[in-house]
């Protein structure tokens, strides 16, 4: 039960207002640990005002103040007028899941009509208020810094092996004694060994950096496919969408940010 309401444990950190996705291995895939968050929040829901109809951004929004969840809560009210017409009205919002079951954190309500139109328009943002971590620099200039080092370890290895062919060379001629050749070549092997080995290492981060370019390519196709049919799509749909773009969404009464994934 811990595992699947701790976000550590879907190998993010988290401290002191900081996040840091990927810092270590998941235990739990993010589809699983929203999947149990959501039953789990199923079996409780008798008598405490949840609606059985779902909530959009359910499993996505976090509580700015405390970290914890913002759960959907569904509150129903009747009531006769002076003329005697009775009237219901039902209001549907996210609210802290501590408040809600503890008492623990301050009131932190947001309607959910409100907060959805919101996480739309910060989506629609390219530079605003959707945020996601960046690498100094971005991931262009990233990318060309690992090439250029590639470039630089194979000039070193060409001219490793030139100086092995000369020495080589200078052994066959006689120029050289063959013990003498067999030192020299032997230093020139290891570090041959030791470019071929950096040269490996900078082509698997390049590999990898290019790999993580086509996953925010992505994610942006994702994300515009989802604000163009947004009003097209059902609960489903646009639910599956949004979790493919965003992390999580942090809300503290005015004041909110979306983390996407890439």
């Amino acid at each position: 039960r811990d595992i699947l309401r701790n976000r550590a444990y879907l190998g993010t950190y988290s401290r002191f207002g900081v996040r840091i996705p990927d810092s270590h291995r998941a235990l739990v895939s993010p589809s699983d640990f929203r999947k149990v968050q959501e039953n789990m929040a199923k079996r409780r829901r008798g008598g405490t005002g949840r609606s059985l109809h779902p909530f959009l951004l359910s499993g996505l929004v976090f509580c700015g103040r405390c970290g914890n969840r913002m759960i959907g809560v569904s509150r129903r009210q009747h009531w006769t007028t002076r003329a005697g017409e009775e009237r219901k009205a039902t209001y549907r919002y996210y609210q802290c899941e501590s408040r809600t079951n503890q008492n623990t954190c301050s009131y932190n309500t947001q309607r959910e009509a409100e907060l959805e139109t919101r996480v739309r328009e910060m989506l629609a943002e390219p530079n605003g208020t959707a945020t996601r971590l960046q690498r100094a620099g971005g991931a262009d200039a990233y990318a060309e810094e690992i090439a250029t080092e590639i470039e630089r370890i194979e000039g070193r290895l060409r001219q490793n092996r030139r100086q092995v062919e000369a020495l080589v060379g200078e052994a066959a001629s006689g120029q050289l004694p063959v013990e003498r050749m067999k030192a020299i070549g032997a230093g020139l092997a290891k570090d041959q060994r030791e470019l071929e080995r950096e040269v490996d290492e900078a082509k698997a981060r390049l590999a990898a950096e290019r790999s993580e370019a086509e996953r925010e390519e992505q994610a942006e196709a994702t994300c515009k496919r989802l604000l163009t049919r947004w009003d097209d799509l059902n609960l489903e749909e646009r639910q599956a969408l949004l979790r493919e773009v965003i992390d999580r969404i942090e809300v503290d009464g005015d004041d909110a940010r979306l983390l996407r994934r890439h």
